[in-house]
C-alpha cells in the first residue's frame, strides 16, 4: 500500500528545488569558445559571468549580444533579481544594450534597487520572432 502525506510533497519540492540549483550552477559554468551565431541574425559574445566591482566607481555591462542591420530592430530589457532595472541619471541602458553605472553603490539596507548594485543581472535582447538571454551575470561590489 503506497501513502503520502505532506511530508512527501515538502521533500520532493526540497529535491526538485535542489534539482534546478544544480542545473543553475552547472549551467553558469558552460563557458563558450568564440562568438555563439543564432538566427536570424544575432551573435552572442562570451563575457565572464561574475563581475567584482569597486564600490563608487563606474561599471559598465554589456549585453554581449549583436544583431545584424538587416535583421530588423531590437530592444534590450536589464532585469535585477528577476525584477526589471529602474533607470535613473546613474543607472542607464545605452543603445547596444549595455547597462551604465555612473557610481556602483554596496548598501545592503536599502530596500531601493539603485542605492545596491549587488545581484544577479539578465540582459534579454528582443526582436520581432522572439527573445534571448543575451548575458547572465553576478555583480559583487567590495
Amino acid at each position: 500500500m503506497c501513502t503520502s502525506g505532506p511530508h512527501d510533497l515538502d521533500s520532493f519540492a526540497m529535491f526538485f528545488s535542489f534539482v534546478a540549483g544544480l542545473f543553475a550552477v552547472v549551467y553558469l559554468f558552460i563557458v563558450a569558445k568564440g562568438n555563439v551565431k543564432l538566427d536570424p541574425g544575432i551573435t552572442i559574445h562570451p563575457e565572464p559571468s561574475i563581475v567584482i566591482a569597486q564600490k563608487n566607481s563606474p561599471l559598465l555591462l554589456n549585453c554581449s549580444a549583436s544583431s545584424s542591420p538587416d535583421s530588423g530592430p531590437v530592444s534590450f530589457t536589464w532585469y535585477k533579481d528577476g525584477e526589471p532595472v529602474f533607470f535613473d541619471r546613474r543607472v542607464q541602458v545605452r543603445d547596444n544594450g549595455s547597462l551604465y553605472f555612473t557610481q556602483v553603490k554596496n548598501n545592503r539596507h536599502s530596500r531601493n534597487q539603485n542605492r545596491n548594485q549587488n545581484g544577479f543581472y539578465e540582459c534579454f535582447m528582443k526582436k520581432k520572432y522572439g527573445m534571448v538571454i543575451a548575458r547572465q551575470v553576478q555583480i559583487q561590489v567590495a
